[in-house]
């Protein structure tokens, strides 16, 4: 089956299944690995950037015009908060209570219940471009790692308590 501008993609738990993002039709759908099976889980998104998927794997975090949560395996699809300036990608964190996302210039953390968002950083702050739209969870509590336009394409660290860039790899 022929996807429409697949821009992100997560395996899925139990590695038989991934989510793609799919920006050229603005649909979240599942794709069977053994057999290339196609399935619409969720659709209706604009400007659809990414996915992620929550440590457990209840649920997908949709990056879009705004942020989603989408309940698997086949939704509903919720707005989280009011991220107003696209976020362009996130990451659940391993608690699964928050969330970290960017829109390329303000790195925020938000708490998927309630919907409060937190900035740790800005591109300023930290003196790194996020606009590459990658943002993937560390092995260490609140370390994650983002494309850095400003380090020549290269990997940032970004660390806790406040976001603080730690390296340029």
């Amino acid at each position: 089956q022929t996807c429409a501008l697949p821009i992100s993609m997560v395996i899925e738990s139990g590695g038989t299944s991934v989510l793609l993002a799919e920006r050229g039709i603005g649909t979240v759908s599942r794709v069977d690995l053994a057999s290339g099976t196609r399935t619409v889980v969720a659709s209706g998104y604009v400007n659809l950037a990414s996915v992620a998927l929550a440590p457990d794997g209840s649920f997908a975090l949709v990056s879009a015009d705004h942020l989603y949560r989408l309940t698997l395996p086949s939704g509903p699809s919720v707005q989280v908060g009011s991220v107003v300036s696209g976020p362009i990608a996130a990451t659940v964190e391993t608690s699964a209570t928050t969330a970290v996302w960017t829109d390329g210039y303000n790195l925020e953390r938000v708490t998927l219940s309630s919907g409060a968002s937190t900035v740790l950083a800005t591109t300023s702050t930290l003196g790194i471009n996020m606009s590459g739209g990658t943002l993937i969870p560390g092995t260490f509590g609140g370390t994650f790692y983002t494309s850095d336009g400003y380090c020549l394409g290269r990997v940032t660290t970004v660390g806790p308590p406040s976001g603080q860039r730690i390296a340029c790899q």
